[in-house]
């Protein structure tokens, strides 16, 4: 994602256990490309306060995708609500520095973030980050059944 690039935000619904809604997923989406991408850089407040991203997290949770660089900036994303949970995609966590993305984890849960931890990890290596997450998130779209069982049974 680049500073000129025109930035959509997709809602998804979350579904609770029981069917019912309980949240949104806040994606970015590239217009040009239509690729959907995490949120990085100075975008992700502006984008998501337009979207009324604070307002529907005063409420309902919202899952703000975000990318590592999010957890080692210096400054905090200006779009914190009681329930807004930034999630990181595992996919994206293997060039990343995992002691800085600790130490980010643990300053922005400080300032009232939730973090959540998106995918599976099948190769080890995100220890650090399991224990901080207040979530875990598979999609049964696009993960194997045995794999989101034996993840859903993993000890805390």
């Amino acid at each position: 994602m680049t500073a000129d690039d025109v930035i959509r935000v997709l809602r998804e619904e979350v579904l609770d256990a029981g069917g019912r809604l309980c949240g949104y997923r806040f994606a970015a989406q590239v217009e040009e490309t239509q690729a959907v991408v995490p949120w990085a850089g100075r975008e992700i407040s502006a984008t998501l306060a337009e979207a009324g991203v604070q307002r529907i997290a005063q409420r309902r949770i919202a899952f703000v995708p975000v990318a590592p660089s999010v957890l080692v900036a210096d400054a905090l994303p200006e779009i914190s609500a009681p329930n807004t949970v930034l999630t990181l995609n595992r996919c994206d966590l293997a060039n990343a520095d995992r002691e800085a993305l600790v130490a980010g984890a643990v300053r922005l849960k400080a300032s009232g973030f939730q973090i959540g931890l998106e995918g599976i990890d099948a190769n080890g290596g995100t220890e650090e980050l399991e224990r901080l997450a207040d979530w875990r998130i598979a999609d049964l779209r696009t993960s194997p059944m045995t794999a989101v069982e034996a993840y859903a049974r993993a000890p805390e």
